[in-house]
């Protein structure tokens, strides 16, 4: 595996990370230092997950967003169809559509370095148009992880489509307190746990 360190190091999630890597033997590049530049990063290195906060994923989408918005008419259309189609395949359990892939969502996933597997963003609010894209364009896993960043690190990880993610964020969003804990879906390491 092949991670892209761009969150600051002050960070102990980072930093937490970053052992991980280097204690299992993954591979690990460095952003330059332009976030505005952090496409070309990840273009360069390609890597097979990253991680991080919410604000790079959603640069990333915006700008793939505004590309979208340049096309014809007729091929937006098709694109929004065939989003549609692997979106709901996805949720179904076949995220990989091999034509679609192949012929429609290719380019998007080589413009990502075309190798990446999953993203764990430490965000238990994150944006479902930004998880929708990295799920859909590029059948990657996107996993939330709950817990202080700056300070001490991830207490757990889920999945972003989990019933205690879906919960927890739905809550927040409408300013009311997280729901009380689902069980079976508390993540990594151990999922049978109760909160």
């Amino acid at each position: 595996d092949v991670h892209l360190s761009y969150v600051p190091l002050a960070h102990i999630f980072e930093r937490s990370i970053l052992l991980l890597c280097l204690s299992s033997g993954a591979g690990v590049g460095f952003y330059h230092g332009r976030q505005t530049a952090l496409l070309e990063d990840v273009r360069a290195l390609r890597p097979t997950f990253l991680v991080g906060l919410p604000g790079a994923f959603r640069q990333m989408v915006r700008k793939y967003t505004a590309v979208r918005q340049q096309w014809s008419r007729p091929y937006r259309l098709f694109f929004e169809w065939a989003w549609q189609r692997k979106k709901r395949a996805a949720e179904a359990g076949h995220p990989s559509q091999p034509l679609l892939d192949r012929f429609l969502f290719g380019g998007i996933t080589a413009s990502l370095g075309g190798r990446l597997r999953f993203l764990l963003v430490c965000d238990r609010n994150f944006d479902t148009q930004v998880r929708d894209f990295f799920q859909v364009a590029l059948s990657a896993r996107v996993l939330i992880g709950f817990g202080f960043p700056e300070a001490g690190g991830l207490v757990t990880i889920q999945p972003a489509d989990s019933a205690a993610a879906a919960a927890g964020g739905a809550a927040a969003a409408a300013g009311g307190e997280p729901q009380s804990p689902v069980t079976n879906c508390t993540g990594l390491p151990l999922p049978c746990n109760e909160l």
